[in-house]
């Protein structure tokens, strides 16, 4: 059993995100204009309650998903509200198109 997770992002394949980084960035699009805590984001995209170091796991898998999407839009996709956790505004989310195929 394969998946493929496909991001276009303003007409563009978006093709080298992991898993993780596709359900992160899921996860983020389908709470737009909510700003979710570390620990949501976590307890969600790893679907896991505990870990030595939540904070530095997703802040480190936020930065990635951020260095590998800066290409192909002009505007920061994820945004840092700072003390609280990261959110993705409803003016990103009209760029961004999202699919996940299954193989058997």
């Amino acid at each position: 059993w394969r998946s493929r997770w496909l991001v276009i992002i303003e007409g563009q394949r978006v093709d080298n995100l992991t898993r993780i980084e596709f359900d992160l960035l899921f996860y983020l699009m389908l709470n737009i204009d909510i700003v979710l805590s570390r620990q949501q984001i976590y307890e969600n995209v790893w679907k896991n309650t505990f870990a030595y170091e939540i904070d530095d796991t997703v802040k480190c898998h936020v930065n990635t998903l951020r260095k590998k999407i800066r290409c192909y839009m002009a505007e920061e996709i994820v945004e840092t509200v700072i003390g609280v956790g990261y959110k993705i505004s409803s003016r990103t989310y009209e760029q961004l198109s999202f699919d996940k195929v299954a193989f058997a």
